[in-house]
C-alpha cells in the first residue's frame, strides 16, 4: 500500500507505500444469452425481496454541459441522523438474510478452525536484538517479540491486544532509533488511517509520555544521533480525526520530534503552502548526514529534494531540488514500508512530498550528528512530477536510486547530490527488456539484494553494489517475496517466500559464508490442510484487443472438468478476483480464506492479472489507466469468458469479487455485463467516480482515474462510473447476486460510495420484472479500509460473504464436519 492514500486491501509487494486504494467476446452472442436466472438450471430466488425506500431528492447539478442527477447526496454526511437511520435500515435487510444460511454457523467454525494457525513475520535485527511479529493463530492482532540472539528464548514486546477489548486497535507503522534503543510506533483505532505515534524504551519497555496526533500517510525517519524523527502531520487539520470524517486532507507538512518534548514544541522544517495537496516523504541517508524529501501530486510520480542537515534542527530546513518534473517513480528502499529514511551512513535525510499515490519529487538535506536539527536547507532533486524515484543507498554524496525514468520496467541509477543534472546520472543495474525491477535493498556493505517480477512470480538476485554486476540468483518456487529484512551494515537478510499454496516459509542467509546457501528459518504449516490436494497453474488468455493477459488457476486435483464431447454443462463455482490498478502487482499470495473456499464449495480461484497492475511494469500500468481505464473491464470480462469457453464453468457460477480499485472493477463489470456473472462481492469500493476527488485522500486517485473536473476526463469516467451506469436489462436476464461491503470507519474509500450505489440499485432494479437476485449492503461498525482488522471481524465477514454465495447460487457445501482438533472454539 503507498504513503499517498492509493487504493489497496491486499498488497503484497514490498512497498515503501502505506496507504493505496493485489479476450472479451461478448460480440459472439452466445454468452450475452446463455444466463438468463434460472432457464438454465441454476439456482434464483423466485420471490422479490423488499428493500427499504430510501428518500431521493432533486439535488442536480450541470457538469461540463451534462445535467447530472446525484439524489443521494444527503448520504455524504456521515453524521446525520437520516444517514444513521439508512444504515440500520440496510442492516436490517441483510443480517436476517445472511443469518438464515443454514450452515452459517458450521461455516464459521470452519473458518475458525482453519484459522487458528501460527503466523510470522520475518526476524529483523535492530542494534543487538532481533524482533519480529507471531500471531498464534486466533488473536485479533499479531504480538511484537523481541530476543537477545535467534536462538535466545522470545519474550513479548508490544501486544496491541492489550489495547482494546475488541481488538480494533492496531500497531500502523513503526521504526526504530539507529541504535535500536527506542521504538517509534503508531496506533490506528478501528481502522482508520489516522495514527497516534509512541514511543517506547527498548531496555525497559517503558513508554516515554508525549503522543503525537493528527498524523496520517507518514513515514517516520530518525536523526542518527537517535534524538528525534521527521514526520508528516496534519497540523491545520479540524473536527474529528477518527476515521468517520469525509473531509478532504490537505497541507501536509513535515515536523521534527525530539524525543522526551511534548508535541507543541516539534519544530516545522517542512512545509509546500503553494501546493496543500502534496504528500511529504522524509528519509535520512544511509550515512546519516543528508536529508532526502519527495513529494507526490498523485499515485504516481514524484519531486525531489535534499539538504544537509544542520547542527540545531530549529526551523524550516531549506531545500534543494534534484528531481523537478513529475514523469517518473524514484523510490526509497522498500525494506522500510514508506518513504522517509536517513540514510545508511546518517549524514543526509531525503524527504519525497507525494499530491497522491504515484509521481514524487525528491529533495535532500545534509544531517549534523550530535546535534538537535535546525529548519533544513533543502535542495531539490526531482522537481518535476514525471517519474518515481526511490532511495535504496548511498556512498557520500552519491546516492543509489530506482526509477521509471526512461525505463518502464525500473532501472537504478547513481545520483550525485553535489551534481544531480539528468545527464550526470550512471545507470548502475540496467532496465531489464522483459522483468520489471520491483525493488532493491543493500546489504552486507557492498551487496544489492533485487526482486524481479518475471511473468508475475518473483525473481530474488544479488548483485554488487559497486559495479551492478549480477553475482547469483537464489533458489525460489513459483510464488512471491512477501517480506524482506536486512541493513547494509548487517552481514545476514532474511525473506519470506509465499504462495497460492504456500503459508509462509522464511530463509536465512549468512553472507559471510561460501557458497551461499539460503535455509529455512520458519516454515508454516495449517492442520487441516493438505496443499498436495490442491494444484496451481498459470494459464494466458487473449483479452479484446488481442493482449496476452496471464490467470493464475488454484482448485483441488479432482476438479471436474468436462470435455468438449460431453452432455454435462461445467458447474464448477468459481471465484474471480480482481484489482486493476495503482501499478500494484497481484502476485501469487497464500489466503486461508479461499482455502477455505476450494474446501466448501470444491470450487475454482482464478486471479488474472490485468492491465493497470504493475506486473509488467509501467507500460502495462498505463494501458489501463485514465483513458485505457476500459481495457481493465474488458480484460476481466474477458477472464470470465475464457473460463467459461475452456468449460471450467459457466456465468451463473461465477462470483467476481474486488476491493477498494476492485471494488470499482467489480462494480463496473456488473453494470456491463450483467449476464456473464452470478454473484458480486464489491468490498469498500470506489463507486461515484464524478465526485471520488473530493473526499479524504480521493484526489490522489486522479493519477490512475483523471480528474473529473476537468471536462475530458469528466466524460472518460462518466462512461464507466458504476453509480452513473446502473440500467435495468432485458425482461429474461437480472443482475448478479450482490452484496457490497463498507465500514464505518473507512476514511480511504469513505462509505458514501457503497451507500449512494446501493442505494440507486434498489431504485433502478426493485421493480424489474426479472431481479430476483439479491442486493444487499454490509456495514461493519468500528472498521476501516481493512488494515488493522481484527482476526474475529475478518472470520465474521468471511462468514458472511459464504453464506451469502451460497444462499444466492444455491451452492452444495462439502467438508463442513471435518473434526480438526482445537480447543479454542
Amino acid at each position: 500500500m503507498l504513503i499517498s492514500g492509493c487504493l489497496s486491501r491486499q498488497v503484497v509487494r514490498i512497498s515503501r507505500r502505506t496507504a493505496v486504494i493485489t479476450s472479451r467476446k461478448g460480440e459472439s452472442g452466445y454468452l450475452r444469452s446463455e444466463w438468463c436466472g434460472a432457464k438454465k438450471g441454476y439456482h434464483t430466488s423466485s420471490v422479490r425481496m423488499e428493500y427499504p425506500k430510501i428518500r431521493r431528492d432533486d439535488t442536480m447539478e450541470e457538469l461540463h454541459g451534462i445535467k447530472v442527477a446525484d439524489p443521494y447526496r444527503w448520504l455524504e454526511d456521515p453524521d446525520s441522523e437520516e444517514t444513521k437511520k439508512f444504515v440500520d435500515a440496510q442492516n436490517a435487510v441483510t443480517t436476517p438474510y445472511l443469518e438464515k444460511c443454514t450452515v452459517r454457523e458450521a461455516i464459521k467454525a470452519k473458518l475458525t478452525r482453519l484459522w487458528d494457525y501460527p503466523k510470522y513475520s520475518c526476524p529483523f535485527r535492530r542494534g543487538s536484538r532481533y524482533f519480529f511479529f507471531m500471531n498464534t493463530g486466533l488473536q485479533n492482532q499479531s504480538v511484537m517479540y523481541v530476543q537477545d540472539s535467534l536462538e535466545g528464548e522470545p519474550r513479548v514486546f508490544l501486544d496491541p491486544n492489550t489495547l482494546s477489548e475488541d481488538g480494533t486497535v492496531a500497531i500502523s507503522g513503526s521504526a526504530f532509533s539507529e541504535d535500536g534503543q527506542i521504538f517509534a510506533y503508531g496506533l490506528s483505532s478501528s481502522g482508520s488511517d489516522w495514527i497516534t505515534v509512541h514511543f517506547k524504551k527498548v531496555s525497559t519497555g517503558e513508554d516515554y509520555p508525549e503522543v503525537l496526533k493528527k498524523v496520517k500517510f507518514s513515514s517516520l525517519a530518525w536523526t542518527h544521533d537517535h534524538k528525534g524523527i521527521f514526520y508528516g502531520r496534519y497540523i491545520d487539520h479540524e473536527g474529528r480525526s477518527d476515521g468517520t470524517e469525509t473531509i478532504s486532507n490537505e497541507n501536509q507538512k513535515l515536523f521534527y520530534h525530539r524525543v522526551g518534548t511534548p508535541q507543541k514544541e516539534d519544530v516545522l522544517v517542512v512545509e509546500f503552502p503553494e501546493h496543500p495537496k502534496w504528500l511529504i516523504g522524509a528519509e535520512v541517508t544511509d550515512c546519516g548526514t543528508h536529508l532526502i524529501v519527495t513529494t507526490e501530486q498523485d499515485c504516481r510520480d514524484n519531486l525531489v529534494y535534499h539538504a544537509k542537515l544542520p547542527t540545531t534542527i530549529d526551523a524550516k530546513i531549506p531545500l534543494t531540488c534534484i528531481i523537478n518534473v513529475f514523469e517518473a517513480d524514484y523510490e526509497v528502499s522498500p525494506a522500510s514500508k514508506c518513504s522517509c529514511r536517513v540514510t545508511d551512513c546518517g549524514g543526509y535525510l531525503l524527504v519525497f512530498p507525494r499530491e497522491g499515490c504515484r509521481d514524487n519529487l525528491v529533495f535532500w538535506a545534509t544531517l549534523v550528528p550530535g546535534s538537535a536539527p535546525a529548519r533544513l536547507d533543502l535542495t531539490c532533486i526531482i522537481h518535476k512530477f514525471e517519474t518515481d524515484y526511490e532511495y535504496i543507498t548511498n556512498d557520500g554524496s552519491v546516492c543509489v536510486f530506482r526509477t521509471n525514468k526512461g525505463a518502464p520496467n525500473y532501472r537504478l541509477v547513481k545520483i550525485d547530490l553535489a551534481d544531480p543534472a539528468p545527464e550526470k546520472w550512471k545507470t548502475l543495474v540496467p532496465e531489464h527488456p522483459k522483468d520489471v525491477l520491483d525493488w532493491a535493498a543493500c546489504v552486507h556493505q557492498d551487496k544489492l539484494v533485487i526482486c524481479y517480477i518475471s511473468d508475475v512470480k518473483s525473481v530474488l538476485q544479488l548483485h554488487s553494489l559497486a559495479t551492478g554486476e549480477h553475482l547469483t540468483t537464489l533458489p525460489l518456487d513459483i510464488g512471491t517475496i512477501s517480506g524482506y529484512s536486512g541493513k547494509r551494515h548487517h552481514s545476514e537478510m532474511f525473506y519470506q517466500f509465499t504462495s497460492f499454496l504456500t503459508p509462509g516459509t522464511i530463509f536465512h542467509l549468512d553472507l559471510t559464508q561460501q557458497p551461499l546457501k539460503p535455509k529455512v528459518f520458519r516454515e508454516i504449516k495449517i492442520e487441516g490442510f493438505d496443499p498436495t490436494q490442491f494444484q496451481m497453474r498459470q494459464v494466458f488468455y487473449s483479452g479484446k484487443d488481442g493482449t496476452r493477459i496471464p490467470m493464475f488457476l488454484v482448485h483441488g486435483k479432482d476438479l471436474p472438468r468436462p470435455t468438449p464431447n460431453t452432455q454435462d454443462a461445467p458447474n464448477t463455482p468459481t471465484l474471480l478476483y480482481g484489482y486493476g490498478g495503482f501499478n500494484i502487482s497481484i502476485q501469487p499470495y497464500f489466503s486461508i480464506s479461499r482455502v477455505i473456499f476450494l474446501q466448501i464449495f470444491k470450487g475454482l480461484v482464478a486471479i488474472p492479472n490485468i492491465r493497470g497492475g504493475g506486473e509488467y511494469g509501467e507500460a502495462w500500468h498505463n494501458s489501463g489507466r485514465l483513458f485505457n481505464k476500459q481495457n481493465v473491464f474488458d480484460d476481466f470480462q474477458s477472464a470470465a469468458e475464457y473460463l467459461v469457453q475452456e468449460r471450467y464453468t459457466q456465468p451463473g457460477r461465477i462470483i467476481i469479487q474486488g476491493g477498494s480499485n476492485g471494488g470499482l472493477l467489480v462494480g463496473a463489470c456488473m453494470n456491463q455485463r450483467p449476464d456473464l456473472f452470478g454473484a458480486v462481492i464489491a468490498q469498500v469500493g470506489v463507486m461515484d467516480m464524478l465526485r471520488f476527488h473530493k473526499f479524504t485522500i480521493g484526489y490522489a486517485w486522479c493519477s490512475d482515474y483523471g480528474n473529473p473536473d476537468d471536462k475530458e476526463n469528466f466524460h472518460n469516467v462518466h462512461k464507466y462510473s458504476p453509480l452513473h451506469n446502473i440500467k435495468v436489462p432485458s425482461d429474461k436476464v437480472q443482475y448478479p447476486a450482490t452484496l457490497l461491503l463498507t465500514a464505518d470507519h473507512d476514511d480511504r474509500v469513505v462509505p458514501l460510495h457503497s451507500f449512494k450505489f446501493i442505494s440507486e440499485l434498489h431504485y433502478c432494479l426493485s421493480s424489474h420484472a426479472a431481479q430476483t437476485n439479491p442486493l444487499l449492503i454490509r456495514i461493519e461498525t468500528k472498521a476501516g479500509h481493512g488494515g488493522g482488522k481484527p482476526t474475529s471481524k475478518i472470520i465474521e465477514e468471511h462468514t458472511d460473504i459464504y453464506s451469502f454465495v451460497m444462499q444466492a447460487l444455491g451452492l452444495e457445501a462439502h467438508n463442513l464436519d471435518n473434526s480438526i482438533p482445537n480447543n479454542k472454539l
